[in-house]
């Protein structure tokens, strides 16, 4: 319903060759290409095995494959993930020579490592034994994975530096010599949002990086010049308004949709876990908690583009201490911003940052709406972000730092008329610091010694749709969309 998934075109996959250097190391054992010529003969008889083993039995599995290698001799260097890569490798080999028209051939299943001119120019004698090895041998293949930060194995560090990881540690750095290295920047922007898959191939000179170029390139969506989305972002829950300035009347921000994204459950489930930190149960809700946000980051820019808006606004949040687990540990807020930031650059949908001071409070009494808190909040820093568009204060960066009040009458009315319902009888001398405050400060000081309830929580408003994004159990990523008055769609902006 609100999924609009990005597909891969084979056409936009690119293959960058890149010449390279050995140039550190974690270990003086592999501070030279001997460590790299082993490591790449090892996945070679791997590869040469587990594609045997597939000829003989086309049902043999990974698990099959881990089992072999057990029995394996001479395999140091080669860990479960490389061991996966050299079954991946086998397997694809496999479909490639023994479908089609290949599987009706008896000898289809006979592959020729290498090539079969290069097994001819053996057989004449044209080339060394030592020759012929070392030019039969594949690169070694570690298919990317965009939630593992672009690849398991190789990190782009920077334009000119490409690091090989195992078990978290750097074993080997590669110094790229070629020129035209400038694209790795770009890259590596994408890797570190995990928002590409990079499959790297290494040989003993040369890296091979395949990409998906499309990713790379700016995207003119259809936009709305007057909408703008705004984004509350909570651990758990996240508030989305869709907004229009009207541009008759641009006093009046007409609320147009409202959606709450929730992904508390699993934030829940990791906290009453109460797991150590390197327990495998930890380890398991820890993955699963970061892949959730990633799906959530595609979700709210996917949002944006189906619903034509030309700014995503949200709050610049900056935490000097520890809100406690929940909130320091496990919301990753700043994964979300850059996320979104790399996925503005690479459109025409702008990214904007505005002052949070007092959101939740004037959003939530301002907003009329049916909606929950973090939707009433949303709107706020939507109509911040207006102000702000139309006095030109955003910088460079995206950032408006001023802090625009209004509704102070509407405040001081909710604080008046909430006194009277609780039936607290207030000194006339409190009334008049009410009546006359023209601070938002003050006024809020007021507002929080009598500990007024002012949030509209989710269970207080119906949803008109609640759905999965995803049709597993294992997800848990719910979107609630909710009907609004067409009559009464403007936001209170006096």
């Amino acid at each position: 319903m609100f999924i609009y998934p990005y597909e891969i075109d084979v056409k936009s996959l690119k293959t960058l060759k890149l010449h390279q250097v050995i140039v550190d190391s974690l270990d003086v054992a592999y501070y030279d290409d001997v460590y790299v010529d082993k490591m790449v003969k090892q996945y070679n008889s791997l590869v040469h095995i587990f594609y045997n083993q597939l000829v003989d039995n086309p049902k043999f599995k990974y698990k099959d494959a881990r089992e072999k290698f057990d029995t394996l001799n001479n395999m140091d260097l080669m860990d479960s993930y490389l061991i996966n890569a050299a079954y991946q490798d086998a397997k694809a080999l496999y479909k490639r020579y023994n479908k089609g028209k290949r599987a009706k051939n008896p000898l289809g299943h006979k592959l020729i490592f290498g090539g079969k001119q290069l097994f001819k120019n053996r057989a004449k004698g044209l080339i060394t034994k030592e020759e012929f090895i070392k030019k039969r041998l594949r690169p070694l293949t570690v298919i990317g994975e965009a939630n593992k930060g672009g690849n398991g194995r190789f990190k782009i560090r920077s334009h000119r530096y490409i690091d090989f990881v195992k078990d978290g540690k750097v074993i080997l750095t590669f110094r790229i010599t070629d020129k035209r290295c400038g694209l790795l920047g770009k890259l590596k922007k994408l890797q570190d949002n995990h928002e590409i898959a990079l499959t790297f191939k290494l040989e003993r000179d040369y890296i091979y990086i395949t990409y998906n170029s499309a990713l790379l390139e700016t995207k003119e969506y259809d936009v709305f010049s007057n909408r703008l989305m705004a984004l509350d972002l909570n651990p758990g829950y996240i508030g989305v308004s869709i907004l229009d300035i009207d541009l008759e009347d641009k006093c009046n921000i007409k609320s147009k949709f409202y959606f709450t994204i929730e992904w508390n459950e699993i934030l829940k489930r990791h906290i009453d876990s109460k797991s150590s930190s390197d327990s495998e149960t930890n380890k398991y809700y820890n993955n699963k908690r970061i892949h959730e946000i990633k799906e959530v980051n595609k979700l709210i820019f996917q949002l944006a583009v189906q619903y034509h808006c030309r700014f995503i606004v949200c709050e610049d949040l900056e935490f000097k201490y520890s809100k406690g687990r929940k909130m320091a540990n496990l919301w990753n807020r700043e994964l979300t911003i850059k996320s979104l930031q790399s996925r503005c650059d690479r459109s025409n949908i702008k990214l904007l940052k505005i002052n949070p001071a007092y959101t939740s409070k004037l959003g939530n009494i301002l907003c009329k709406h049916n909606v929950p808190d973090m939707c009433r909040s949303a709107t706020e820093i939507g109509y911040r972000a207006y102000r702000g568009i139309e006095e030109g204060n955003f910088n460079l960066e995206g950032t408006d730092k001023h802090l625009y009040i209004h509704g102070l009458k509407e405040f001081k009315d909710f604080i008046i008329k909430s006194l009277e319902e609780r039936g607290i009888k207030v000194k006339d001398e409190t009334l008049k610091k009410i009546k006359k405050a023209k601070d938002i400060k003050k006024l809020n000081e007021i507002f929080n010694s009598y500990g007024f309830k002012y949030r509209v929580s989710m269970k207080e408003c119906e949803s008109n749709d609640t759905v999965y994004i995803y049709k597993t159990d294992k997800s848990f990523i719910k979107i609630h969309s909710y009907k609004i008055d067409n009559e009464e769609l403007n936001y209170l902006v006096s």
